[in-house]
């Protein structure tokens, strides 16, 4: 008889204890769901970092394009002669006047 007593206060007390083990279970299973979301929050915290790296590598390239850009656009052609003193509207003489010949046409006649 004493067995059967034991055996009825285990099964109570199992009755009263199922509850709160669904409870505690459910409590368990959102503090992971809360881990891994500060888990997440971390990733995030790394994919900003990436984030504004990589924006400030492309506002670099787009700085040194615009440098670049600038350069290439103060280039002048080599035939350019602005700016050296040469006048294009001044006749320019032609070397072949410079020199006379020093040689005298003799004919043989």
């Amino acid at each position: 008889m004493k067995l059967n007593e034991e055996l009825e206060n285990l099964r109570t007390e199992v009755k009263t204890l199922k509850p709160i083990d669904t409870n505690q279970s459910s409590t368990i299973k959102v503090i992971q769901d809360n881990k891994e979301a500060s888990n997440s929050c971390k990733c995030c915290n790394k994919f900003i970092e990436e984030i504004n790296d990589l924006k400030n590598s492309l506002a670099k390239f787009t700085i040194g394009k615009n440098n670049l850009d600038i350069l290439l656009e103060k280039q002048r052609c080599v035939f350019d002669k602005a700016g050296l003193g040469y006048r294009p509207d001044k006749q320019q003489k032609l070397y072949k006047n410079f020199f006379a010949s020093t040689q005298k046409n003799s004919s043989p006649s």
